[in-house]
C-alpha cells in the first residue's frame, strides 16, 4: 500500500499537470520519513492511507473538465470502491476524513460543482456491496462486534480518552514536522504560495486547493480526538506529496 500510494500520487499529477511533475510528487512521497517509515513494517494506518491515496487520487481524476462523462464517473466509482477497502482496513472513518475533507474545500473555495459529480447513487451502491456482506457476517457470527466495532473504536476512541492515548491539541504538529522530512522548509516556504497561486480548472475545481483541504482536515480532525498515534496523520502526506 505503501507502494501503491507513490505510484498513485506520480501517475495522478501526471495527469493533472505535467509528466516531470508527477515523477517529482512520487519522489517526495518516497523519501517522506513516516510514509516510508511506516511502510516497513505491518500496520493498519499504512494499508488504511494505501487506500485512501487511491480514494483521492481516484476523486481528483473524476473533477478534471477534459474528461468524459464515461471517465468522470469510472474515476469516481474507483474512489468508491477504495473508499470500500478503506473501510474493511479501519471502519467508517475512511468516509469521515473523504466527506469533511469535501466539505471543507466547498466552505473555503465556494465551489459547491464536485458535489453534482459525486455519482452517488451508484458509487454508494458499489461501496455498499463491497462492505456491507463482511460486517453483517462477522455481526452474525460475533454478536458484540458492532457494538465494539462502531462505538467503542470509533465513537468512543474519538470522543474520550479511555485507550489511554490521549495527548495535546498540539500532539501532531512535532509528528508533522518530522514526517515530512526532508521537505519541511520546502513545504514551509512554498505552501502559502501554493494556495495563492492555485488555478481552477474550467469547470471551476481546483485541485491543488482540494489538497490542501484534505490535508487539513485530516490534521485538525485527529488533533480534536481522544485517543492520539503518530500514525494516526498518515493520510495526510499523499495530499502534501501533490502539492
Amino acid at each position: 500500500c505503501g507502494f501503491m500510494s507513490i505510484i498513485a500520487v506520480g501517475v495522478t499529477l501526471a495527469a493533472l499537470a505535467t509528466p516531470l511533475a508527477g515523477a517529482l510528487a512520487s519522489l517526495v512521497m518516497a523519501s517522506f520519513v513516516m510514509s516510508i517509515g511506516m511502510s516497513h513494517f505491518a500496520s493498519l494506518d499504512a494499508f488504511f492511507t494505501g487506500w485512501l491515496t487511491l480514494a483521492l487520487c481516484g476523486f481528483l481524476r473524476a473533477q478534471k473538465a477534459s474528461i468524459s462523462a464515461a471517465a468522470s464517473r469510472n474515476f469516481m466509482l474507483l474512489t468508491y470502491a477504495a473508499l470500500a477497502a478503506a473501510t474493511l482496513t479501519k471502519g467508517p472513518v475512511a468516509l469521515v476524513i473523504a466527506g469533511g475533507s469535501l466539505v471543507f474545500y466547498s466552505l473555503a473555495t465556494r465551489d459547491f460543482g464536485p458535489w453534482r459529480r459525486l455519482h452517488l447513487l451508484p458509487g454508494l451502491a458499489l461501496y455498499c456491496v463491497l462492505t456491507a456482506p463482511w460486517f453483517v457476517m462477522v455481526s452474525r457470527a460475533n454478536p458484540e462486534f458492532a457494538e465494539f466495532f462502531f462505538i467503542h473504536e470509533h465513537v468512543e476512541r474519538f470522543l474520550t480518552t479511555e485507550h489511554n492515548r490521549s495527548g495535546p491539541i498540539w500532539y501532531f504538529a512535532p509528528m508533522f514536522g518530522f514526517g515530512v522530512m526532508p521537505w519541511l522548509f520546502v513545504w514551509g516556504a512554498t505552501f502559502v504560495r501554493s494556495w495563492r497561486d492555485s488555478a481552477p480548472d474550467t469547470n471551476g475545481f481546483d485541485w491543488a486547493r482540494f489538497c490542501f483541504a484534505w490535508a487539513l482536515f485530516v490534521f485538525v480532525f485527529f488533533s480534536l480526538s481522544g485517543s492520539k498515534l503518530p500514525s494516526y496523520i498518515l493520510p495526510e502526506f499523499p495530499a502534501i506529496a501533490l502539492l
